[in-house]
């Protein structure tokens, strides 16, 4: 009783992160077994009490808000590091200021924070970067009459992830695009970046 925070996972389903407020305090991070449900390989990165945990779209970097009654500063971890000590020693503060709570990747693949009783919410605009390229933007956006808390919606983030692909890429020739998703896309809208051209947009599936 008493204990707040986030679990989230990775898009990729391979990791879970924990963040744990007030007693048992502490950032941890498992491996997660997506086939079979199991969850394993317990690290403990910090005992600092945690609220938000989010990990970046391409589930390589850790964001979290290490907390005094639910909110504090930004920072970060690169998971890619072989070992817990150098997980660790990769931590860098995103920004110091002590007003963030929650954290939680949108469909844009940005990260967004909340700031309790603030009319803003704050911006990682480049979550896959390391360090002050990640892009942190804070009071971006604007909630009008609108008050952030302490939490923001969850959304199961692999519905989120996905890549563009594209062949050949010979010039003269047509270049087929296609899009590589875990979710079911209901509709698309393809810009190619040409406004001159009759054909710089489609909502077909797979263009060419």
């Amino acid at each position: 009783a008493g204990t707040i925070g986030y679990l989230k996972a990775s898009p990729d389903g391979t990791k879970l992160a924990s963040g744990i407020s007030f007693f048992n305090t502490g950032l941890e991070l498992f491996t997660f077994d997506n086939s079979t449900g199991i969850i394993s390989n317990a690290r403990q990165i910090n005992n600092y009490p945690t609220y938000g945990v989010e990990f970046s779209p391409n589930s390589k970097i850790l964001y979290t808000t290490p907390s005094s009654a639910g909110i504090g500063p930004i920072f970060q971890y690169d998971l890619t590091q072989p070992t817990l000590a150098e997980i660790q020693a990769s931590e860098i503060t995103i920004d110091a200021s002590y007003k963030y709570s929650a954290i939680q990747l949108g469909i844009d693949g940005k990260l967004y924070a909340s700031q309790l009783g603030n009319n803003n919410l704050s911006v990682i605009n480049n979550p896959n970067v390391l360090g002050v390229d990640c892009d942190f933007s804070s009071n971006t956006v604007d909630l009008s009459t609108g008050q952030s808390r302490m939490g923001l919606p969850p959304f199961i983030t692999s519905y989120f992830q996905y890549e563009l692909e594209y062949e050949p890429v010979c010039f003269g020739q047509e270049t087929q695009l296609s899009i590589e998703t875990r979710s079911q896309i209901t509709s698309i809208d393809w810009n190619f970046g040409d406004p001159e051209s009759d054909d710089n947009s489609s909502t077909e599936l797979e263009p060419e």
